[in-house]
């Protein structure tokens, strides 16, 4: 059997869309194992990985608020704790991989560093991935690259891919890789319409811009229930000071939820913003970093959504584009445009796929012969 290394730095927006890769090739037949931080072990082994944990340097989100790191110092300091990392995981995974024993073929996230050197190490192959969009050639990465000679799965579909002219070779765009990470009917609420509201899981602290959502959607759309999720544990003075029919919690089942919203108010991560996409559910973007702000041109270029992309929007102008998503008159052609797109990506089949073709010959030869007893 086939042993595959799965690696991600221990933040949601990265370890979660690797989790379909991850069942997949679980279901294939292979040894996946799967190593980030202790934070994550639950739902890596809920894929059927073996999860391989470290104590981790970056902030949880189970045990305290705040934002992981200040969204205008994402350039200037998210290389440092990204070496902080890998400093942290190095140790621990090379003792744990003795154990395990050395895998065939590392599949990393593409800010994960410390799986490029410990792959250096084992002198195995590598597939880098990616959960956002592709840099190019000549632009800073803040701790993420693309290593020349490894190929690259990018979970976007094409269409979704920012128009950079110089993109590295290797890259293959296959789209969200679909995980269903809560059971179905895990949300529970009444027959209402739904908008929901959440900055996510990375720079959660901007509430006073919550409160404004939700006040503007309940002047907009008063019948519409508002389920705010705050990406983090509650506080004393989260309790008040919402519109009528504001329900607000620590957390929502967001694929859940978003298959029931009309509309999905996001920082504009791209996990969420997918995920919103593939709901058929219009999408308002209020972009705080990098990544995010290409994420918001993407949506209006696409016709899924509307965007804010100025650091501190007025209650007015978080209304004007709420009341633009709603009106959007071609909204439903366009989800269907990008459903198609995602459908044509691949996903799960099409990146274990080329995990699978990086494996040495020998390791496929003996990946066959395994598959060929059973």
């Amino acid at each position: 059997m086939t042993s595959i290394a799965l690696m991600s730095v221990p933040l949601h927006g990265h370890v979660h869309p690797m989790l379909g890769l991850a069942a997949e090739l679980v279901r294939r037949g292979h040894e996946v194992t799967f190593a980030s931080g202790e934070d994550f072990a639950d739902v890596i082994a809920a894929t059927g990985a073996r999860a391989v944990t470290y104590p981790s340097t970056l902030r949880s989100t189970r045990t305290g608020a705040g934002d992981w790191i200040a969204s205008e110092e994402v350039g200037a300091r998210a290389v440092d704790l990204f070496a902080e990392e890998r400093a942290a995981a190095f140790e621990p995974l090379l003792r744990a991989y003795e154990t395990i024993g050395r895998p065939d073929v590392v599949v990393f996230d593409q800010v994960t560093a410390v799986a490029e050197v410990l792959a250096s190490r084992w002198a195995v192959p590598t597939v880098q991935f990616s959960p956002t969009h592709a840099l190019p050639k000549s632009q800073p990465t803040h701790g993420g690259r693309l290593s020349s000679g490894a190929p690259c799965i990018v979970a976007l579909p094409e269409s979704f891919q920012a128009p950079f002219p110089d993109l590295p070779d290797g890259i293959a765009f296959v789209g969200p890789i679909s995980w269903r990470r809560e059971e179905p009917g895990s949300w529970s609420s009444d027959d209402a319409p739904l908008v929901l509201v959440s900055l996510g899981t990375t720079f959660n602290q901007r509430t006073d811009v919550v409160r404004a959502v939700a006040a503007a959607v309940s002047d907009l759309r008063p019948e519409h229930q508002i389920i705010v999720a705050l990406g983090r544990p509650l506080r004393s003075d989260d309790a008040d000071g919402w519109p009528t029919r504001t329900r607000v919690e620590p957390w929502v089942p967001q694929q859940e939820v978003l298959g029931l919203a009309d509309l999905f108010v996001t920082a504009g991560g791209t996990g969420s913003v997918l995920e919103a996409a593939c709901a058929r559910t219009r999408i308002v973007v209020l972009p705080q970093a990098p990544e995010q702000m290409l994420n918001a041109r993407q949506v209006v270029a696409l016709g899924l959504g509307t965007a804010y992309a100025g650091p501190d929007p007025s209650r007015e102008e978080i209304r004007d584009v709420i009341e633009a998503a709603f009106a959007l008159d071609d909204y439903s052609e366009a989800a269907s445009r990008f459903a198609l797109d995602v459908d044509r990506a691949g996903g799960a089949a099409h990146a274990a796929d080329i995990v699978e073709a990086a494996l040495t010959p020998d390791a496929r030869n003996a990946q066959h012969r395994q598959d060929q007893k059973g």
